[in-house]
């Protein structure tokens, strides 16, 4: 890697290579100082000069590396060990990392380590409680999760208000499944205006279920002027993303 092009420079460089790994995973933007500017040009280098290798040998280097970093205490390091284990089917040795980093209060590892309770342990009581840690750092998935299990009570008992709750703190990021919930929350109430609002976000954001979701307000004329047209075009797009109620939705309205 790029230590044999800037051998003084070994621990800086791989912290720099892990960041990236880390924002591969999380989704995150990356930004560096101006000074950092000749690290990641060599860095790319380096890249070049890898691209003949066996991606199965570079692929084992990553992990090893990872690992030693890993272990060392590195939290962006154990989210991206985590990960590469997790897309090789290591649930186990996955949520070992997982965990370490989610100890050093790192909200992106708590929620992950709340998915991967329920869905590989079935706990669901330790799911909810790094659900919650992950929740008191703002983190939008967690929020949105957790409110899923106290509106259907999954492992919890049903608690719509904190439902809504959790709902609307995550939609207010941004979430787009957490606005649909939000949104059939009001829909149920009658609260059209609400429904429509926030159905509108989440249909934005390509959310299937969010289209479809509005596409009913249209057809129905609830919160909306009625207009089948419109429904059909967005039980259309709900449709082609995969959603069977847009489906079953539009094969009605074309009856």
């Amino acid at each position: 890697m790029i230590s044999l092009l800037y051998p003084g420079h070994l621990a800086r460089s791989e912290m720099v290579w892990v960041r990236l790994q880390a924002c591969r995973y999380t989704g995150a933007r990356l930004t560096f100082p101006r000074h950092m500017k000749t690290l990641l040009s060599a860095l790319a280098l380096s890249f070049a000069f890898a691209l003949p290798h066996v991606a199965s040998a570079q692929e084992t280097a990553d992990i090893q590396t990872l690992t030693r970093l890993s272990e060392q205490g590195s939290v962006d390091a154990q989210l991206a060990l985590a990960e590469e284990l997790l897309l090789a089917q290591k649930h186990e040795e996955a949520m070992h990392w997982y965990t370490q980093a989610a100890q050093q209060n790192h909200a992106e590892a708590q929620y992950q380590l709340g998915v991967l309770q329920q869905a590989v342990n079935r706990d669901m009581n330790e799911s909810r409680q790094w659900l919650e840690r992950a929740v008191q750092q703002g983190h939008g998935k967690a929020q949105q999760l957790l409110g899923f299990m106290y509106q259907f009570g999954r492992g919890v008992e049903p608690d719509m208000t904190k439902a809504e709750h959790l709902y609307k703190q995550s939609a207010e990021q941004g979430n787009a499944i957490a606005q649909q919930a939000l949104g059939a929350i009001y829909a149920s109430r009658k609260d059209y205006a609400k429904a429509l609002h926030w159905f509108e976000l989440s249909a934005e954001q390509g959310h299937s279920l969010g289209l479809s979701s509005l596409g009913g307000l249209y057809e129905r004329g609830e919160g909306v002027a009625q207009d089948k047209a419109r429904a059909r075009e967005l039980y259309v797009m709900a449709c082609d993303a995969g959603n069977l109620i847009g489906c079953d939705n539009l094969e009605r309205l074309d009856k």
